[in-house]
């Protein structure tokens, strides 16, 4: 998903637990959508809202990781900007095209509404922000890389993003779920305090493109990676328990501590990657294990663009979702079904000369 074939050249050693994570990561990012869906309209606090509700937040740090993942490589990459340009985002440029015109014909084929496959067109299936977003990212590489260089200005942006982008929000958001006046009032103060900064360079996935950087080349001390491990659960229980007490209050889905920039969501995010920086970097393994967890890191980014397609082809087609059964078996088989065919129709456009550079 993160198109980073191209980053690695054939001298440079693969980062082990990158591959790992990648695949990893691909599979909840399918359990995110094939999730959601149904999420939407299950009623609040049913039996089959709650498990959803679980599954979602336990997987919301995978789409993040990807921005990690990326800012590991390509911040540490010798590649020049018009390398970077010129191979990775025209490729993202070129998968965003052909993908758009695949969801739109999909729109066309099952609804015959010109309005809604232009819109598809334009836009792109819901998942296709990721590629805008990651070009913008590739876009100001050569900024941020000399950020990354200076250890003061990595820990100064590092911070601003957390205070600005992680801390301010999340109080504001957890001030919204509990309603009162005082909390009503600090809200208010708050949110015009924090607009009035336009502190907007630290925002977004910079914060995430730059901490996987960080990771990555860091050592962490015992006590810091406990401390990280410890704020993750935090974060994946406020996931869980906001969006439920949120979601009782307005009777219907609240999505606020499901956004990928927001603290609780960075916090499991940083300690899974971390995680598997410690417990997945096996450097010496080889063979063909190791052939085939390379095979499924470079196909992830097509699995990535093309498993929405059969999401919505077993939803609409034939009429099986994570409600079809109970939740609690169906959201990880079926999950784990779209990823498989998701897979193999990504390694079969892999072995097609001229798409797998410019599709997937």
């Amino acid at each position: 998903m993160d198109n980073t074939r191209t980053v690695l050249s054939p001298e440079r050693k693969r980062i082990e637990y990158l591959d790992t994570l990648r695949i990893v990561a691909t599979f909840f990012v399918v359990m995110i959508h094939t999730v959601f869906q149904n999420l939407t309209t299950a009623p609040v606090a049913s039996y089959d809202w709650i498990i959803l509700n679980i599954y979602d937040s336990l997987s919301r740090w995978a789409v993040p990781i990807f921005v990690m993942i990326s800012g590991a490589l390509f911040l540490s990459s010798s590649k020049s900007a018009k390398e970077i340009y010129r191979k990775n985002l025209v490729r993202i440029l070129t998968a965003y095209i052909f993908w758009a015109i695949v969801y739109a014909l999909l729109i066309w084929l099952r609804t015959q509404n010109l309005s809604a496959t232009i819109d598809r067109l334009v836009v792109g299936r819901y998942h296709m922000w990721f590629l805008p977003m990651l070009g913008g990212l590739y876009l100001v590489t050569p900024i941020l890389r000399k950020i990354a260089e200076d250890r003061n200005l990595t820990k100064l942006f590092l911070i601003l993003g957390l205070v600005f982008a992680g801390i301010i929000p999340e109080i504001m958001m957890i001030l919204s779920t509990f309603p009162n006046p005082i909390t009503g009032r600090l809200f208010k103060y708050i949110k015009a305090l924090n607009t009035n900064f336009y502190l907007f360079i630290p925002m977004g996935y910079t914060c995430y493109y730059l901490l996987g950087h960080v990771l990555n080349k860091k050592e962490i001390s015992k006590t810091l990676e406990h401390v990280i491990y410890a704020l993750g659960i935090i974060g994946l229980a406020v996931t869980v328990y906001g969006t439920y007490q949120h979601s009782m209050i307005s009777k219907s889905l609240y999505t606020g501590y499901y956004v990928f920039t927001t603290f609780n969501v960075a916090a499991f995010t940083a300690a899974v990657f971390l995680f598997f920086k410690n417990h997945f970097n096996d450097k010496s393994s080889g063979g063909k294990a190791s052939s085939f967890k390379r095979a499924l890191a470079k196909y992830s980014f097509g699995v990535y663009l093309v498993h929405v397609a059969i999401i919505e082809l077993l939803n609409y087609s034939l009429g099986i979702n994570v409600l079809t059964f109970n939740p609690v078996f169906a959201a990880p088989v079926i999950c784990i079904s779209v990823t498989i065919v998701s897979f193999i129709i990504s390694a079969v456009i892999n072995h097609i000369p001229f798409l797998n550079k410019h599709i997937v």
